[in-house]
């Protein structure tokens, strides 16, 4: 599987992340758009160390992630987002448009935290689900 890894940074944002509690820091927003698949991302890079080279690293980590799902068979979209967690954190995710193998099909797959991705980049349930869609459309004709 081949995954292009290329971006473009299109934003650096200066904003505060929360850390909980009272506790924050201020970080730079990074917000890209890949090359392979033209997904749009967002890493963040902790202000006090701030650097053009921190900012291509901090947004190569999302990067490799987002193409990597993108890369997989039956995948014909990834969309990044956030959502909150139950300790009121800022989650990174992506939710996954799988198609059927004719294509006739689709169905989302997540959010997923990126984190929780893993090694696999869920290429099992998100197979499971194209071979779902497939299998209902039916013999074809």
């Amino acid at each position: 599987m081949d995954v292009d890894l290329k971006f473009t940074i299109v934003a650096q944002n200066p904003t505060v992340e929360f850390l909980g509690g009272t506790q924050t820091r201020n970080v730079v927003t990074v917000g890209f758009i890949t090359d392979g698949h033209g997904i749009y991302g967002e890493a963040r890079v902790i202000a006090s160390i701030y650097s053009a080279n921190e900012a291509r690293h901090a947004a190569l980590g999302v990067v490799v992630a987002l193409e990597t799902v993108a890369s997989l068979p039956n995948v014909a979209g990834v969309e990044w987002g956030q959502s909150v967690n139950k300790s009121g954190l800022l989650v990174d995710q992506i939710t996954v448009t799988v198609e059927s193998d004719s294509g006739d099909s689709t169905a989302l797959y997540g959010p997923v935290a990126i984190s929780a991705l893993g090694a696999d980049a869920r290429a099992p349930e998100i197979a499971a689900l194209a071979k779902a869609l497939t299998d209902a459309e039916g013999p074809s004709g």
